[in-house]
């Protein structure tokens, strides 16, 4: 069977990591004069993720692996954003601008010469369409849409843009809505008199905050874009978020009453059972080890007075006993290089079939 003593370790190095995590808002801006709100949402939003990794154990611990995984798919998709809010600086943002017609010319044609004018001054360099990586039609003949590339908000002062920045993953953050994006013009729950133009261009800007930040797949374009996804790490980004998300939706593989009922040899349900206890506890360290290094990762550039050793001996162990899960960020296992029937060591589909396979090598688990 699985090491009940490798079991506990994760569990004391997992609470461990809790107590420092969640204490870390209490030093991080000591012997500061000044302050930045920013840097206390930046902070609220790590302690809610540690707060969340803190009722996963107590769900662990009364065996319900499902609900712990539901909720870790929620901490990993936060602890990535959060990623991107304090050292995102790059996004790109879809912009709609409306073309009036000069009188007794259509909408559609307006439109069109605009664009054109638009695209031939853009190919010209015109240092105005500098920031411009897109421009298209949008679905109304009348509006032209333009996806700009920029950096966040520098201080007003900081006329070459190398000092500290606020992303614009913060402001997203702040800005957006859920129920202006999805409820606030459904026509039985919005009287439709009420629901006036600029209810409609609060909408718009909804969607466009939710589709341009939020989304899943804008979320991996706008990792990739600051750098913290590559192609490869990518991939492995999709297969963790996919296995997550498979306990979120009323999915058969994500129903383990039902699902266990059908199993293949030899992922019986006592193997998936044990490994499924060790996946959890694996994935909460992981997690740890990424908050905690996002934390003081930013946090030592504006507070050099921040002792961060603790943290770093801390970071270290979570990722000395995670290393058989070969996240996102890690090198293959030896057990993954000798399976490998290729040059290139290819990642895992499904997470708890893999660490499933580990266990059964090493005769730590039997079907």
């Amino acid at each position: 069977m699985v090491n009940e003593m490798e079991m506990d370790e994760l569990l004391k190095v997992s609470r461990a990591a809790l107590g420092l995590g969640r204490t870390f808002d209490k030093e991080a801006l000591t012997g500061l004069k000044t302050t930045s709100y920013t840097w206390f949402t930046f902070l609220h939003a790590a302690s809610t993720q540690f707060d969340t990794l803190d009722s996963v154990l107590f769900l662990f611990e009364k065996g319900r692996q499902k609900d712990c995984f539901v909720l870790l798919r929620s901490v990993f998709e936060s602890s990535f954003f959060l990623m991107l809010m304090m050292h995102g600086k790059r996004f790109r943002e879809r912009r709609r601008y409306q073309v009036v017609p000069n009188e007794g010319q259509n909408p559609r044609d307006a439109r069109d010469a605009t664009l054109e004018k638009w695209k031939e001054s853009r190919r010209l360099d015109d240092p105005r369409y500098s920031k411009v990586v897109d421009i298209d039609r949008g679905k109304k003949e009348d509006i032209i849409r333009v996806t700009l590339e920029d950096e966040g908000l520098y201080d007003v002062e900081d006329k070459e843009r190398k000092g500290d920045v606020v992303s614009r993953y913060y402001f997203a953050f702040e800005q957006y809505d859920p129920e202006a994006k999805f409820v606030s013009h459904l026509p039985h729950v919005s009287a439709e008199e009420s629901y006036s133009e600029l209810s409609r261009h609060q909408l718009i800007t909804q969607r466009e905050l939710y589709n341009q930040y939020f989304y899943i797949k804008t979320l991996e374009r706008n990792l990739k874009l600051n750098g913290f996804l590559n192609e490869e790490q990518l991939d492995r980004f999709i297969v963790h978020y996919s296995f997550l998300s498979m306990y979120v939706h009323p999915i058969k593989p994500g129903t383990p009453r039902v699902n266990r009922q059908s199993y293949m040899h030899p992922y019986t349900p006592a193997v998936i059972e044990r490994c499924s206890n060790e996946l959890v506890l694996l994935y909460v360290c992981k997690f740890q080890s990424m908050l905690l290094q996002t934390l003081i990762g930013f946090f030592r550039s504006v507070n050099p007075q921040l002792d961060t050793g603790k943290y770093r001996d801390q970071i270290k162990e979570l990722d000395a006993v995670t290393k058989d899960l070969w996240f996102i960020y890690d090198e293959p296992t030896e057990f993954d290089r000798k399976r490998s029937e290729k040059d290139k060591v290819l990642y895992y589909k499904n997470p708890l079939k893999r660490l499933a396979d580990i266990r059964l090598s090493e005769g730590k688990v039997y079907p």
